[in-house]
């Protein structure tokens, strides 16, 4: 009997509802007093509890005097709680969705190899349609069996590698001539993944502990990384395809454009 309670205070029932139905099962039509009785609930609160499972439509009162209660069939009070339940879901799996647009997500750097390594590992594995990636070679190593795996079940894998290595699946561009991990003495990668989630990483060659990441859903970080990823592909392929026009106009390495942006010689 205690489980039967435990079961219907799980589906809403409070604890003198529960006894108080178990009781009408056993005997009914039954009064108000009897109920008491049978329930071993104080009579005041039988009587209150009788009138509220009544307005639930749990019991029905008929119209004698003493008035006397009949449950409802438990196979039509759990179809009535079920449909309800059902109801009460279906919209929570609409509406809640839609509660995050209006959260205000913050982005938190966050330091350490092992946690860099794990989030951009689980954020591979979590693709679903499409996987925008640039990265240096040494993490290309590490990283290569999970973008393989996300390519050969169906993701769209899109690879911008810095330095002088290839890739033999996905599409795939080269960037050889990008030298700006000899400027920082360090390597980043940046990940976009189904439109929907971003990882942006530096990773600090002579000190791991010290490599950093930001892992973010918010739309416009996310759009705003695909956006630098697909650029510095457009910028590799004219690179690769426009070559000589390029050192004509703006020297080898692109120097000349270098030191009008960036300011220095």
């Amino acid at each position: 009997m205690d489980n039967l309670i435990e079961k219907l205070k799980e589906i809403g029932f409070n604890t003198y509802e529960a006894k108080v139905y178990l009781a009408l099962l056993k005997k009914h039509p039954a009064t108000g007093y009897e109920i008491g009785q049978i329930s071993g609930i104080p009579q005041a609160r039988a009587y209150d509890t009788l009138k509220k499972l009544e307005k639930d439509m749990i019991v029905v009162a008929d119209k004698s005097k003493p008035v006397k209660y009949t449950p409802v069939r438990p196979v039509e009070v759990t179809r009535r709680i079920k449909k309800k339940f059902s109801a009460s879901i279906d919209y929570l799996d609409k509406n809640l969705p839609i509660v995050k647009d209006v959260v205000t997500e913050t982005i938190k750097e966050e330091y350490g190899f092992e946690k860099f390594s794990e989030n951009i590992k689980d954020i591979l594995s979590s693709a679903k349609k499409e996987i925008y990636i640039e990265l240096a070679a040494d993490e290309y190593k590490i990283l290569q069996p999970y973008l393989l795996a996300a390519y050969n079940r169906g993701v769209e894998v899109k690879i911008l590698g810095i330095g002088n290595f290839q890739c033999t699946f996905g599409s795939f561009i080269s960037h050889a001539k990008f030298d700006l991990e000899k400027t920082l003495d360090n390597s980043f990668l940046c990940v976009a993944v189904d439109n929907n989630e971003i990882f942006f990483g530096n990773v600090v060659k002579k000190e791991l502990s010290k490599s950093s990441f930001i892992r973010a859903r918010m739309k416009l970080v996310v759009f705003l990384v695909k956006e630098y990823i697909l650029h510095d592909m457009y910028l590799a392929q004219v690179e690769q395809d426009m070559s000589e026009q390029l050192i004509s106009t703006y020297g080898r390495n692109l120097k000349i454009l270098k030191d009008k942006i960036m300011g220095y010689k």
